[in-house]
């Protein structure tokens, strides 16, 4: 056991580290208010379970070891315990100390804050905003866990005088106090012998896959470890053990080249490519095996192959699909398959291989294809590819054979988008620059000039014509609003420019080979909003039309 004080002192030290296989802390505040609540109460909260990490395997494996929170990234030379359960009430016990931290989450860092206060009258802790949080009885819990702040001062900040009633509310804040400080809290030290590290044979690479499944047992009824960041652990030791090179900065460095493209793509995404590259596999308990048989430096190249994968896969849908980032993909992991396919091919994409892709893509898309079934869909698609089937072979899996009029009948969503981006590759932006008149959008660089998802008739605009309440058709103002047939896609510099202008006011300034770009109906009726309905289904038309020639190309 040990005391939640010492504990609170243990973690400010940088004592803890958390292996990369663990989650990101997603506790909401309201579980932290749940916690210290049991704590205050001297119920039971659980134990936090560690292991004494060597120093030898600090020295060789620093990588693989992050701090609880990003404000003891300088402490991590104090690194003494590796935390197998527990992190999320470590931080949640240090986010109520301070009231601010930063934590890490999935894709970066960001700064989570803690309204807690406890009401010394009523014995009650809650989270509150705002001007509540004034009131004379309400107490930060981060000013009552700070022993350095004075019971008194606190009073005399609340601008309490009278002595009966200080001396009530001091005698039941120092009871929080202490009962918090305290507590003693369950500390499990797993035993040596458990996890025994030999430095002649360097056995770190089984300690940590012995830790990441206690991990993952000890998590079973909560959010698992994500495989792929399981393996990429794993790999990263090996790499380090035979080579001294770090598996997980090339992975890093991969992600910010894909970055500078434009391309914020998730490292699950990078890791199931590589494991499809390496073993033909983008499961991790089947590829486990074939990684464990490769050499340090194979796993190194697999990794170089996958970066010019997606890196070639990204170009392709940026200058053949005018799609210039994952924010238009129905799914991140189409670009599995899609690198999957483009390795296969040995990075020889001919023109007929593009039509394959488009026709591929945009059913893939609309079937929902890895958003649901993601590892059966994968293993099924990852398997046809390796056997050599072409992408046809894959379409035959998906339950959307064919894009209807229902398919653009309703509001628009990623696919579409998909789609969108095609149709309108040759199109012209809608902003016109008196220097370079108008645009191609393919030309536009995202990384200068932003994309935005345009409505051609603002909310705004329907709902003077309609009330709020009005229906289109059979369409409520939203569902009308958001329909495919209102959507196109146009610079940022453009949508300004625009505002919320009417169609009538601003169409007929960009010329009819503009309009027809966007596949925008040039009948000067149609951009009246009373005739919104007919618009919508005209301009459907023409977006279905050119959509069965691409695909029947």
């Amino acid at each position: 056991m040990i005391a939640l004080r010492e504990l609170l002192a243990q973690i400010e030290q940088g004592r803890y580290a958390l292996p990369e296989v663990q989650r990101p802390y997603v506790w909401r505040n309201a579980q932290i208010r749940d916690l210290l609540e049991s704590v205050y109460r001297g119920y039971p909260i659980g134990s936090i379970i560690v292991w004494n990490i060597p120093r030898g395997v600090l020295e060789e494996y620093s990588d693989l070891f992050r701090p609880l929170i990003k404000e003891l990234e300088d402490r991590t030379e104090n690194f003494e315990y590796l935390v197998i359960d527990g992190q999320q009430r470590l931080v949640s016990l240090l986010l109520a100390k301070r009231g601010s931290i930063t934590v890490y989450y999935e894709y970066g860092e960001r700064r989570r804050y803690l309204p807690l206060y406890f009401n010394p009258r009523t014995e009650k802790l809650e989270i509150i905003r705002g001007k509540e949080s004034d009131h004379s009885y309400w107490f930060k819990v981060s000013d009552l866990l700070n022993e350095e702040k004075d019971v008194d001062d606190l009073l005399d900040e609340k601008g309490i005088s009278s002595k009966s009633e200080r001396s009530m509310l001091r005698r039941k804040l120092n009871f929080f106090r202490n009962s918090v400080l305290n507590y003693s809290v369950n500390f499990y030290q797993i035993p040596e012998s458990t996890l025994k590290y030999d430095h002649e044979r360097d056995n770190f690479l089984e300690i940590f896959e012995k830790i990441s499944e206690m991990f993952v047992r000890l998590n079973e009824k909560g959010t698992r470890v994500k495989m792929p960041h399981l393996i990429l652990a794993l790999l990263t030791a090996a790499t380090r053990k035979e080579l001294g090179r770090s598996f997980k900065e090339q992975v890093n460095r991969i992600n910010s080249e894909l970055e500078e493209h434009g391309w914020d793509i998730r490292e699950g995404v990078i890791m199931r490519t590589y494991m499809a590259i390496a073993t033909g596999e983008t499961n991790f308990r089947r590829a486990r095996g074939k990684l464990k048989n490769l050499k340090a430096s194979e796993m190194l190249e697999c990794l170089e192959e996958t970066g010019r994968s997606l890196m070639h896969a990204c170009d392709i849908l940026s200058d053949e699909f005018n799609i210039k980032g994952v924010r238009y993909l129905k799914s991140q992991y189409l670009l599995v398959t899609l690198s999957y396919y483009i390795f296969r091919k040995s990075f020889k994409i001919m023109p007929s291989d593009v039509r394959e892709l488009i026709h591929w893509l945009i059913l893939a898309s609309f079937s929902g294809r890895y958003t649901g079934r993601l590892e059966s869909d994968l293993k099924e698609d990852i398997g046809l590819i390796r056997e050599g089937k072409t992408l046809r072979y894959l379409e035959d899996k998906l339950p959307v054979r064919e894009i209807t009029e229902k398919h653009f009948d309703r509001p628009y969503e990623r696919e579409h988008l998909t789609i969108l981006l095609i149709l309108l590759k040759d199109s012209y932006d809608l902003y016109y620059d008196p220097r370079e008149g108008f645009m191609r959008l393919r030309d536009i660089d995202p990384k200068e000039r932003r994309l935005h998802i345009h409505h051609i008739f603002p909310r705004d605009v329907l709902v003077k014509v309609y009330g709020r309440k009005g229906l289109i058709g059979n369409m409520d103002i939203e569902t009308a609003y958001d329909h495919v047939a209102n959507i196109t896609i146009i610079s940022e510099d453009a949508n300004r420019k625009i505002g919320s202008k009417r169609p009538d006011e601003y169409l007929g300034d960009l010329g009819r080979e503009v309009l027809r770009s966007h596949y925008i109906p040039d009948n000067p009726e149609l951009w009246k909003p009373e005739n919104y309905y007919d618009f919508l289904q005209e301009r459907k038309m023409l977006l279905m039309e050119v959509l069965r020639k691409l695909l029947s190309g």
